[in-house]
């Protein structure tokens, strides 16, 4: 199965996407910044790092593309910059459900923000 993991430069995100690897997944993680983000390079080999952020849609189409499952992991900080809160949790998240819906996913799972 080809899963996506968003979120996967954080603590829960990073071992979900080792899991999904470790048990032969193929796995693409969302980092903003791709593989120049300095966490980007800690997947080096193992899965396929799509460059996109939740923050501007237009980027969450192409990451989705191929995909069959979705685990997003990503939420912000409440005193983050840009009012993180808003643009991730309020707004990102539900326009990632729409790109995987767009791009025939058939299962997304989100854990609750804090996780």
């Amino acid at each position: 199965m080809k899963v996506l993991v968003v979120g996967a430069t954080g603590f829960v995100g990073s071992q979900v996407a080792q899991a999904l690897c470790a048990n032969g997944h193929q796995t693409r993680v969302l980092v903003r910044g791709g593989r120049a983000h300095p966490r980007g390079s800690q997947f080096e080999g193992r899965v396929d790092v799509a460059d996109g952020d939740l923050t501007r849609p237009e980027t969450l189409a192409s990451a989705c593309a191929g995909i069959e499952a979705a685990v997003c992991t990503a939420t912000s900080m409440p005193l983050c910059h840009e009012n993180g809160l808003l643009s991730v949790d309020q707004d990102g998240v539900p326009a990632l459900i729409e790109a995987a819906e767009k791009a025939g996913t058939k299962k997304f799972v989100s854990t609750p923000p804090g996780s």
